[in-house]
């Protein structure tokens, strides 16, 4: 499952619908293979409390274990609830991604210092 880019400029006006819904549990997803819930979600699915607590528990683990630690509000159904969410799976994404280029990087010793790259030819 592909990243779909958060929404997080989230409104008091604006209402969840099915697709929004469906993009946090896909990038739930993708941040956690483990995530189980439903992550399509259509306009004759009703969204109820359970799920917004569902989507609350996967993201509290996640963001422990990414070493995020910005913590997850209580669940509700409000702007402020979902822009914290999804500007918080944004930061983890962020996060396991320079992770990700870290362990791919080697750490080279050199006269100035230590330099990370792919390869030792990039600092030469």
């Amino acid at each position: 499952m592909a990243w779909i880019e958060p929404k997080t400029n989230w409104a008091d006006s604006d209402r969840m619908t099915a697709a929004e819904f469906s993009r946090i549990c896909q990038n739930l997803q993708y941040l956690n293979p483990a995530y189980e819930e439903k992550t399509e979600w259509t306009q004759d699915d009703i969204i109820g409390v359970y799920d917004i607590e569902r989507v609350r528990y996967y993201l509290a683990q996640i963001d422990t274990a990414s070493g995020t630690l910005e913590g997850v509000p209580e669940a509700s159904a409000n702007a402020d609830f979902f822009n914290h969410i999804e500007s918080l799976m944004q930061d983890i994404k962020n996060r396991l991604d320079l992770l990700a280029v870290n362990v791919a990087a080697a750490i080279y010793p050199m006269e100035s210092g230590y330099y990370a790259a792919e390869t030792a030819e990039a600092y030469v």
